[in-house]
């Protein structure tokens, strides 16, 4: 693991623990609603014990100039007695306290990570220095109490027991998400204080009804003035409050349940659950209705709910019976889950990428050091069959040798695809010219039993991208769509101009906003599980029976499209098909042909210039030489960049061809040409490498494909390059 990950999988875990610290203090929170003393005890019990040391809860007075401790707690409890002492007696006034009222004015924390880092301010108070000469407080931490942007009171934090490390900003975030729940927990149980005086009201009233006939108007406008102020608060809250009887009715609902049940209270009082949402009876919630009725328990959780329309709703429940009953809180969770799933979504993507990028690093490496094997392979085997007669017994066995070398090289040429390390030959390119160039051929591949609809955007942008390159993506595209759907179905192309704005690109890792084309490749199969979409990009990975596939055809298509500049995205569940969607960035200039450099290839291949061949494996550089030598060239060698210098500056004849491995040690090919072509303009260049990590890549795609030759090269291969360069007219 690279200190990168490390540090990344740290940042995670205390992510997800301040998540779990603040989930189970919000349901702590709640379930104490309807008990204010406990409530507030809770609350400083809480971050006490979340940090680790002592928490004071301090309201506002009714006259809001003043504010007044109502719950401390401390772990030490020498600091608890003294915190008393201090606190549990007259409320503090606000405006000798000018750190208090700026926090409850402005709603922003106050940090003090060391009390005597401060030195003499002027708004330090008495209180203040003896908190930290009398009772050792030496870092502290004040946090707003806000609810829908009303000002409560504050909670004060301070560090005591010495050693104790002081307040950062990680303890101000988690500080601050605490009070968020805390002080919507104080604002409903308030609420919930108030209605309970109503109803207590409400009752007195109709006792009164009772006693006098005379009373009675009076005391049904107090009773009607009670209910009204009731409903008005049962509706202020930002929970949704409902009472169901024992048979699940809804007996009452405020508005905010029933914007949860989006429906009318109308549509809800009088009927059940089951009478108004499908399949309600299957669901967790109504299971966990039925066991508080019979259990007699309250529960508090989180559940899911199918609405009317189809989409679903998370929901934080608190349930609770009564003698009618069951009275139920719910909160709407839905945007945090949502958020929560995409931020998940994101670190799976961020896990993904990293993976695929160092196994894209491994096969790169493994597939340049295995080219450097294969081309000796391929040179020392065409030497030996230009040796043998047609009727020589070893003849079968040197070309079969010959033929799995170049099998490996296709296997090797693949993985460098993916590694983004293959040399590209960009041009502009339009995407339904290729595809239609193409449709004859894939309709052949799919055969009759599957049903191929191309539909092609009439105004399509072009790319930029090789052609090859392109048309390997849809030939892999299309066959794995074909092994997908072993018993027919359809299968659908589509082109289309895309703008990928900002919402995308929050949510897929490694894009950038702005135009482009979008191919698409839809069928109908047995479709991927999400296990299964996880790997489906990795090399050697596949879902086919042994024998059936080498499993690097999808990672060929990843590593296409990343060099290409754009991305490709799987959607895909069992039984439902796969959809793979290709971005790649659209550009402004028009495709156009690239004519082939210098005119049709010569028919005779054999030469006599001079080439300096610069190569610091010496297998490769031998059995090079040994090729260019047969085909009557005369060839100078070297093994880096400095003996190269070296030989140019001894000879008087002139040099023809530089032919240089990209990747050396101390210079690249790129540089080694750059420098020799600044003394030698009309000297002719070609480059040849396993892959191209270096210096080639790095400054752009090669333009043309007489420049470079990819290893492993056949003895053929490599005379058509190195004449085609030399017969090269520069325009």
């Amino acid at each position: 693991m690279t200190p990168t990950e490390a540090a990344d999988r740290e940042q995670i875990r205390r992510f997800q623990d301040r998540l779990r610290v603040v989930s189970e203090a919000a349901r702590t929170f709640a379930e104490a609603t309807t008990d204010y003393t406990r409530l507030l005890d809770g609350v400083a019990r809480t971050l006490s014990d979340v940090l680790k040391d002592a928490c004071s809860v301090f309201l506002l007075t009714e006259d809001a100039g003043r504010v007044q401790a109502v719950a401390l707690h401390a772990n030490e409890p020498l600091a608890l007695g003294q915190i008393r002492q201090m606190f549990l007696g007259a409320p503090l006034v606000l405006a000798e306290q000018p750190a208090l009222r700026n926090v409850l004015e402005t709603g922003r924390s106050f940090l003090v990570p060391r009390v005597d880092s401060l030195g003499p301010r002027e708004d330090t108070t008495p209180g203040q220095v003896t908190w930290q000469r009398k009772l050792g407080l030496h870092s502290f931490l004040v946090v707003a109490l806000r609810a829908r942007g009303r000002a409560m009171g504050v909670l004060t934090l301070g560090r005591f027991r010495p050693g104790a490390p002081p307040f950062d900003e990680d303890d101000r975030e988690l500080a601050e998400s605490l009070a968020v729940h805390a002080s919507l927990a104080i604002e409903n149980a308030q609420l919930y204080a108030a209605a309970q005086d109503a109803r207590r009201l409400a009752e007195r009233a109709e006792e009164v009804i009772r006693k006098d006939h005379a009373e009675r108007l009076r005391a049904q406008a107090a009773l009607d003035e009670s209910e009204g102020r009731l409903r008005r608060t049962l509706d202020n809250m930002l929970e949704g409050y409902t009472i169901l009887g024992r048979d699940l009715r809804y007996l009452y609902v405020n508005e905010t349940g029933a914007r949860h049940a989006r429906l009318a209270k109308k549509e809800l009082l009088g009927r059940t659950p089951m009478e108004l949402f499908p399949d309600f009876e299957s669901t967790g919630m109504y299971a966990l209705l039925r066991r508080c009725l019979q259990e007699n328990t309250a529960v508090h959780t989180e559940e899911d709910l199918t609405h009317l329309d189809g989409t679903k709703g998370f929901f934080e429940v608190s349930v609770q019976p009564t003698p009618e009953g069951l009275v139920v809180l719910s909160m709407d969770t839905t945007e945090k889950r949502r958020a929560a799933q995409a931020r998940e979504s994101l670190e799976e993507q961020l896990r993904q990428s990293q993976k695929m990028d160092a196994v894209g690093r491994l096969a790169g490496g493994v597939a340049h050091d295995f080219n450097n094997l294969l081309s000796v392979i391929l040179g020392y085997g065409e030497s030996v069959l230009l040796g043998l007669g047609d009727d020589d017994p070893l003849r079968d066995d040197v070309e079969e040798i010959n033929k799995a070398a170049r099998r490996a090289a296709e296997l090797t040429r693949q993985l460098l695809m993916f590694s983004r390390q293959q040399v590209i030959e960009a041009q502009n390119l339009d995407l339904n010219a290729v595809l239609r160039d193409m449709e004859k051929m894939l309709r052949r591949i799919l055969g009759e039993q599957l049903q191929l609809t191309v539909v092609l955007e009439p105004t399509l942008g072009h790319v930029r991208a090789d052609r090859g390159n392109i048309e390997q993506v849809i030939m892999n595209l299309m066959v794995n769509a074909r092994d997908a759907m072993p018993t027919g179905g359809k299968l659908t192309i589509e082109t289309e101009n895309v703008v990928l704005d900002e919402s995308f690109v929050r949510v897929h890792l490694g894009t950038e906003p702005g135009p482009y084309v979008l191919l698409a490749v839809t069928d109908t199969g047995i479709g991927m599980d999400r296990a299964t979409r996880l790997r489906i990009f990795e090399p050697f990975f596949t879902t086919k029976g042994p024998g059936q596939g080498t499993g690097l055809g999808l990672s060929t298509v990843f590593g296409i499209v990343k060099q290409s500049g754009g991305g490709v995205w799987v959607y895909s569940e069992p039984g439902r098909g796969t959809t793979f969607k290709v971005y790649l960035p659209r550009v402004e200039e028009a495709a156009r042909a690239n004519a082939p450099v210098g005119g049709a290839i010569p028919f005779d291949l054999r030469g006599s210039e001079t080439i300096l061949l610069v190569e610091d494996e010496e297998a490769v550089r031998i059995v090079a030489r040994r090729i260019l030598e047969r085909y009557g060239y005369q060839v100078q060698v070297a093994q880096n960049a400095s003996e190269a210098f070296a030989l140019l500056e001894q000879r008087h004849e002139p040099v023809h061809l530089l032919l240089t491995d990209v990747v050396m040690p101390f210079m690249s090919g790129a540089e080694l040409a750059a420098q020799l072509l600044a003394r030698w303009p009309d000297l002719k260049v070609l480059y040849m490498s396993g892959y191209t990590g270096g210096s080639v890549v790095s400054h752009g795609p090669l333009e043309t494909s007489a420049s470079f030759l990819q290893k492993p090269f056949t003895s053929e291969s490599l005379a058509r390059k190195v004449r085609s360069v030399l017969d090269a007219v520069v325009a």
